[in-house]
């Protein structure tokens, strides 16, 4: 294929250098629109590309709206910092317009919101142009026990990692069979498995913000808006080498997203940069009076969450780090980082229990060894890497036998009962109105559930107790104890940090239980691996600072990579 639209010039390029662009006059949004949608035809939907199908559905008033946004640049008339910046929306986040919000659930598949959801106000109000719908996780992971990361009826499959070895599914009549792509007979769930596993394997698309994360790695769109309950935007940025920011809980509304567990649902920005998460949270976090917690969001009203990015230094700064347990769900340290390290004078600088950076010329890197190079270099770059110590969920974790606590996830089931219930209740055009009702249509039309629905049935079998009642709450109260105050909170106060690195994947629901905020930058890359995040944990509230200590490690870690497939110019495949 060749590009029309698409050029050097605009690839890979952040929300401030397209704005600069837009400013000059030598782009404009018409332009950035056709760009993104020929990105999206070539590389989502193409037969004979990639096929990454992240794209559910494109909004049909794009065009109109980027001429708008370019006729008010040119008489002075700009709306905001996001003034004619195309964006994609995670399908669970209602819109007003022509496009439809369905969760990716083929049983949705019809379902238009009546109006847009705050933050799609907001965004709007900004001058941002909603370029579309990303397919995410079906219902956030609740269809059907044992679906693959990433499922989606409506889609048939999963989204792909740009930077997978691999298609989802070897053959093209397994590649789309959901309902949006014509249907099929069914077929056996594609088998993915997680980082490291080598070419034989699949690089897993993240959920449940699996397809607003590809987009922005696959360069489809200026930035995409994801949500997260516990790890659906941590997960999916990390796997795909793009930045995930998650604000503290209460900071974005929630009104007018389908709900799991309002103590953790929160919205956030996927984007290139943290400077770019940075100039979408200005636009997001703000109160909303249909949602009481966004009260907090008050306290930022005053100042920009860009104040002090550029200037924001390492030297000084105390990062705590739990390789406890996390490192062994990233491959181990491999045994010639191991070698290294025992001869090397670089590990007093980060502990003395653990290894430091490991030999990058080795063949076989692990995801731990590209996480040891990027402590490394942010200890160079003068922070101080702190090894923390009991680490309550960690302890689980490795030794499970020895920690009798455990998190009770009946209670995000039991919150997600409630208000999908309550979810389901207000929306008039559905054939449904509640999760019992949702499981006999289902029942009687059994193309939407080519998987089952074994989650949902779960789910709906805890009954119709009040999120109220006692044994929810001592529930509650068991996992904020793991998490927080013997997780979290309890390392941040302890060794004073200013912020906690959790690595690897198997953390991703700690910080998100404790309500804190969390962002997810690129910290390194090989085929091995593909790509791997380190995620910094704020105090609650902290998300400014949070957000300039990410931008100071963010100017000394590896760039960002760009999945070969996905490079400009020429021919693509």
């Amino acid at each position: 294929m060749t590009w029309h639209f698409y050029n050097k010039e605009i690839s890979q390029r952040s929300i401030g250098e397209l704005l600069e662009m837009l400013e000059a006059g030598t782009l404009t949004s018409e332009e950035l629109v056709w760009a993104y949608t020929e990105r999206i035809a070539a590389l989502d939907n193409d037969p004979e590309g990639p096929q990454l199908h992240a794209v559910r559905e494109l909004n049909p008033d794009a065009f109109q709206i980027a001429r708008e946004r370019d006729w008010e640049r040119k008489t002075g008339k700009c709306r905001g910092p996001l003034h004619g910046i195309p964006i994609l929306l995670k399908d669970s986040i209602d819109t007003g317009d022509k496009t439809r919000t369905t969760c990716s659930s083929a049983a949705m598949r019809n379902h238009r919101a009546e109006e847009d959801a705050f933050i799609v106000k907001r965004l709007r109000e900004a001058g941002a142009i909603i370029l579309g719908k990303n397919y995410c996780t079906e219902f956030y992971g609740y269809n059907a026990l044992g679906a693959p990361n990433g499922y989606s009826s409506l889609l048939g499959g999963s989204p792909r990692n740009p930077f997978s070895f691999r298609a989802a599914c070897e053959n093209k009549e397994t590649q789309a069979r959901g309902p949006e792509h014509g249907g099929g007979p069914r077929q056996d769930a594609p088998g993915y498995v997680w980082i490291g596993k080598g070419e034989e394997g699949h690089i897993i698309p993240g959920g449940s913000s699996g397809g607003s994360a590809v987009s922005v790695a696959a360069d489809m769109t200026a930035a995409a808006i994801g949500t997260e309950t516990a790890g659906s935007i941590f997960e999916p940025a990390y796997v795909n080498g793009v930045v995930g920011y998650k604000p503290t809980v209460g900071l974005t509304s929630r009104t007018g997203i389908l709900p799991i567990m309002m103590c953790q649902d929160a919205a956030g920005p996927i984007t290139r940069t943290v400077e770019d998460a940075a100039r979408i949270a200005d636009v997001i976090i703000a109160r909303d009076e249909k949602d009481p917690d966004t009260v907090r969001a008050e306290i930022f009203a005053e100042g920009s969450f860009l104040d002090g990015l550029e200037e924001a230094s390492l030297k000084g700064c105390r990062l705590g780090i739990v390789r406890e347990a996390y490192y062994d769900g990233m491959g181990g340290l491999s045994d010639l980082a191991e070698e290294g390290n025992k001869k090397s004078p670089v590990a007093a600088e980060l502990t003395a229990t653990k290894p430091a950076a490991p030999d990058l010329t080795a063949k076989n890197m692990t995801a731990a060894d590209l996480t040891e190079k990027a402590l490394k270099m942010l200890a160079q770059a003068g922070a101080e890497i702190i090894e923390v110590q009991d680490f309550l969920p960690a302890q689980i974790l490795s030794a499970p036998e020895k920690h009798p606590e455990r998190m009770d996830w009946e209670v995000m089931n039991r919150a997600f009962k409630v208000r999908f219930d309550e979810y389901l209740a207000r929306q008039k055009d559905l054939p449904f109105h509640s999760l019992k009702e949702l499981l006999a249509w289902n029942e009687a039309h059994p193309e939407n559930i080519p998987l089952g629905q074994s989650y949902l049935e779960k789910v709906e079998a805890l009954g119709d107790l009040p999120l109220q009642e006692m044994t929810f709450v001592k529930s509650r109260m068991n996992d904020l104890e793991i998490c927080g105050e013997r997780g979290v909170w309890g390392a941040m106060e302890k060794y004073g940090l200013d912020a906690l690195i959790l690595p690897g994947l198997d953390a991703q629901g700690i910080a998100a239980t404790a309500g804190n905020p969390t962002i997810t930058i690129p910290a390194g890359f090989s085929k091995q691996t593909g790509p791997v995040g380190i995620t910094l944990v704020g105090e609650l509230m902290g998300d400014r600072e949070l957000l300039r200590i990410a931008r100071a490690c963010e100017k000394v870690l590896p760039k960002r990579p760009v999945a070969e497939q996905c490079q400009p110019g020429g021919k693509i495949y």
